[in-house]
């Protein structure tokens, strides 16, 4: 009988066999049927709410949502001892840890701080918008070491041909670096940022902005 299986003596209730004179005899034994399968796996792997497990008629096990990091490891190294499934999809599963990343990432990356007009100076205003991202940064620098996860950070810096200089390339260099600074007079290590500079249409509002970046040498939290 399979563990997972209906409780012989409950289904023997519903016969109109008397339960005296029915003799029963099992031995271990597991099943390869879908649901069967399907519910061994949920019991071993307690899923949080946010994950759901789908079993193919194939027996290959999909996995989507969302999990702590901490579950995904131990979720992976008690599959590698189940011989009951073919194959495991989990391509739609990321780790709670790496969504809160992409998230603050998505956020960062939405925000552009704007320079004075042929200058690389900041107003006040902005001044306070920028140091609103360090911390944004700081956060995310944070949780990605609590994954191991790398992280790279471009400031690229802008300017556009009606502004009142002699090289409006160097301009946008000279606001990259000036983002640069702000961030490691703050505590954010310089060796994770990189600048670019780069020249907008005419008329456009001009800044900088930031780009994340995880490098593909990210540990596997796949299944």
């Amino acid at each position: 009988r399979d563990p997972a299986a209906a409780d012989p003596a409950t289904l023997l209730q519903a016969t109109q066999l008397n339960e005296n004179k029915v003799e029963m005899t099992w031995e271990a034994y597991l099943s390869l049927e879908t649901e069967m399968v399907s519910d061994r796996i949920t019991t071993v792997l307690a899923p949080p709410n946010t994950v759901t497990l789908t079993l193919t008629p194939e027996r290959t096990l999909q996995i989507s949502g969302t999990a702590p990091a901490q579950w995904v490891a131990n979720a992976q190294e008690t599959l590698q001892r189940m011989p009951s499934l073919t194959a495991r999809d989990d391509t739609q599963l990321i780790t709670t840890e790496a969504y809160e990343l992409q998230a603050q990432k998505a956020l960062i990356e939405s925000q552009q701080i704007t320079f004075r007009p042929g200058r690389a100076t900041l107003t006040e205003t902005e001044q306070d918008r920028l140091y609103e991202q360090v911390q944004t940064i700081q956060q995310l620098i944070t949780g990605a070491g609590k994954i191991q996860q790398p992280i790279e950070i471009e400031i690229a810096g802008y300017s556009d041909p009606s502004e009142d200089d002699s090289n409006t390339l160097w301009l946008g260099q000279l606001r990259a670096n000036y983002i640069q600074n702000f961030l490691t007079t703050r505590g954010i290590s310089k060796e994770l940022l990189t600048t670019r500079r780069t020249q907008r249409p005419a008329g456009t509002a001009v800044g900088s902005t930031f780009q994340i970046t995880f490098p593909d040498t990210s540990p596997d939290t796949s299944l």
